[in-house]
């Protein structure tokens, strides 16, 4: 069996790839966005192994701001 990964190696992996059994591309996102704030979260699980985890979002700024005309 695979090491799992750290939080990190998670990121570093964009988020596309399980945690627990390392399989490339098999991540499902489960349900809706809950958004707390500047926080947001949504649960996820492995295709292939089944294991689930909740992954984690932070608003870090924004972009394409296009000013109204009022």
């Amino acid at each position: 069996m695979s090491k799992q990964m750290t939080p990190e190696e998670y990121v570093e992996h964009t988020g596309n790839d399980c945690p627990s059994c390392r399989e490339k591309n098999s991540v499902i996102l489960e349900g809706h966005l809950e958004t707390d704030g500047a926080s947001a979260w949504s649960n996820c699980s492995c295709d292939v192994c089944g294991a689930i985890w909740t992954e984690e979002y932070k608003l870090v700024s924004y972009n394409n701001l296009e000013p109204g005309e009022k």
